[in-house]
Order: structure tokens, then sequence, then C-alpha cells
């Protein structure tokens, strides 16, 4: 039996991984890692149309094995740059799943990576944000309950779509509304209203941090960072300039 016969007989599809392009796929018997590339996309040079004369098919073995090195490939590559793994793909029948990799040499196109791009700035959108209401006092023939009120208020001149109360503010806030003479500082946590009491005249911003059960006196000036989801409880004095890092 000749040793292309017995090569035949041993050689069964296996898969193979060229990298550094991330290409993977199946090569079929009998098939040169030159073949099973161009059929896989993979763009190794070749001028010679795969007669192991030009030597520009270069490749090097990382894992599997493979049929003997040929005379052309005695002729590239010295004895210990076949135990390192080299080799030329148009002469080199894989009889393993193996990994392989294609030096930049042996491309016919060079890799390309992406080096520009277009900065653009965004200001991130803080989830706590306080708004001024000054809600018309219920009467006989405007019934409504006091949390609906409140909502319907932030939603229609904020601009907002807040569906609920928090459950602790919602305990006392017919009793707080009143006192206030229906004006308000309402603290809006995503959808909901939170547990907070706010005075006149407080800037709340960039808080990305939960507030909630705080009380806030008049003129306070809080911002944040907007970095970690933490939650904090505050009871702030007039006049106070507070920054959560």
């Amino acid at each position: 039996m000749t040793t292309k016969a017995k090569t035949k007989k041993r050689v069964t599809a296996c898969i193979i991984d060229f990298e550094p392009v991330g290409r993977r796929g199946k090569c079929q018997k009998n098939e040169s890692l030159l073949a099973c590339a161009r059929r896989l996309g993979v763009g190794i040079s070749s001028i010679c149309g795969g007669k192991g004369t030009c030597h520009a098919c270069k490749v090097k073995v990382l894992s599997g094995t493979f049929s003997k090195p040929t005379p052309s490939e005695h002729e590239e590559f010295i004895s210990q740059e076949l135990k390192e793994g080299w080799r030329l793909a148009c002469q080199t029948y894989p009889t393993s799943d193996a990994k392989l990799i294609v030096p930049a040499e042996s491309m016919t196109t060079p890799q390309r990576l992406q080096v520009e791009g277009l900065e653009i700035t965004i200001l991130p959108e803080s989830s706590v944000q306080s708004y001024h209401l000054k809600l018309v006092a219920p009467s006989l023939s405007a019934l409504q309950a006091d949390a609906d009120r409140l909502l319907q208020a932030l939603n229609q001149r904020h601009k907002l779509h807040c569906r609920r109360v928090d459950i602790d503010a919602l305990r006392t806030l017919s009793d707080q509304l009143r006192s206030w003479d229906w004006e308000c500082q309402a603290v809006v946590r995503n959808s909901e209203v939170a547990n907070c009491i706010i005075l006149e005249n407080t800037v709340i911003e960039n808080m990305g941090q939960r507030i909630e059960d705080s009380l806030i006196g008049r003129n306070v000036a809080l911002s944040g960072s907007n970095r970690l989801p933490r939650s904090y409880r505050l009871v702030l004095g007039d006049f106070s300039q507070i920054y959560v890092p």
C-alpha cells in the first residue's frame, strides 16, 4: 500500500481553529489546511496554487496531529522550526482536531482594528428628583383621594409617569398636605413618590442613590454622583449643602 493510500485511510473529518482570525470549521477528508482555509473564508496567501513552491502559506501549529512534513517544507524550515510547529498550509493535512496561527505575513489581507470613534458626552439621568407642587384643596365639587391628587399634579405639570406613592409616605400624606396648606416638595424615585419631607426652595440634583424616610429643611442643596446604587436616610437642616459621593 502506498503512502498516499495509507494517508487516505487514516484521515477523518476534523475541526480546525484558525487564529487570530477566530474562524473555526470542519476540514474534509484529504483536504489541506490551505484548501480548508479558503473554503471557510480565511485568506491565506498562495502564489503557486498549492504546489508548495512559493512558501507563502506559512502557519504555526498549536495543537493537533498532521501529515509528515514534505520535502518542500524541509526545504523551507530548519528542523527547529518544524519542531516549533511551522508548516506550509498547502502541504499539511490534519489527522485530528487542531488549532493553528496564521501569521500576518501569510494573510492575503491585513487584519484591521477600529482605532477611531465618535466620542459623545451623555449626562446620566438621576433616578431621584425633587418637584415643587402647589395643589388645589379638595372641595365638594372636586372629590379625589389625596394620593391621586398628588400623582395627577406631578404627571400633568412635570410630564412624569408616576403611578404610586410609597406606602410609608401614604400613611401621613393627608395630614402633611393639610399642615403645609397643600404646598409640598415631592421626591420621585423612578416612578414612585418616596417617603420624604422636603421643605421649600430645596434643590436635589444627580442623585442616583435612593433617598427614603428623610427630613430635609429649607434652602438645601443636595447632589450626588450617580455612581453607586446606595440608599440614604437623611435629616438636613436649613441652608445645608451636601454632596453624596
